[in-house]
């Protein structure tokens, strides 16, 4: 093995991280202990809404994967952590429906990806993840209907969905996802447990 490659090929990158550590060390750590993951603000952070993108692209497109999916998906995330989709459904929860216009939001992009893809002649096989992130988002929506929060074994139990296809979209339509005290139970927006 040639560890000088090796060395050439990574030395860049440790350079990277070593000055991330060292910057980190001089100022210093400010550690804040959180109850809780709070996917309402979380969302709109690029990282945040990278990690959805993954775990969508990850748990319904499997082993089928086109980049296209990637964009789309992408679209679909930015559609609905957009500043005025935000806005519009903000003023919806001053009329007490707040969960009722982001999920049908995620929905009427579902609908239009499909209805697109369609029209387009796209293959059945490209249409199949879209119909059933519709379904799962129908059926989460359902169950916290019936439910202010929840265990993510409980909602994987009672509806039949993976939970690494659940936590996207609790995650999209800002959820609390609580760590600590509440471990791994998951609020819809403005609940606390």
């Amino acid at each position: 093995m040639n560890h000088d490659v090796i060395d050439k090929l990574i030395n860049k990158n440790v350079n990277n991280i070593t000055y991330a550590i060292k910057n980190v060390a001089e100022r210093g750590i400010i550690s804040v202990e959180a109850e809780a993951d709070v996917f309402e603000e979380l969302r709109y952070r690029r990282e945040f809404k990278d990690v959805i993108i993954g775990e969508i692209y990850e748990s319904y497109f499997l082993p089928d994967r086109h980049e296209f999916d990637w964009q789309i998906i992408q679209e679909f995330v930015e559609t609905i952590t957009d500043s005025n989709t935000v806005s519009f459904v903000k003023e919806a929860a001053g009329g007490g429906i707040l969960g009722a216009v982001a999920w049908e939001i995620c929905r009427r992009i579902l609908k239009a990806i499909i209805s697109t893809m369609k029209k387009n002649s796209l293959p059945k096989s490209r249409v199949i993840p879209y119909k059933a992130m519709l379904a799962d988002a129908d059926t989460i929506e359902r169950f916290f209907e019936a439910h202010d929060s929840a265990r993510i074994d409980t909602i994987e139990e009672s509806t039949n969905i993976p939970r690494e296809r659940i936590y996207p979209f609790l995650k999209l339509m800002g959820f609390v996802h609580h760590r600590k005290k509440h471990n791994c139970l998951w609020c819809k927006p403005g609940v606390t447990p």
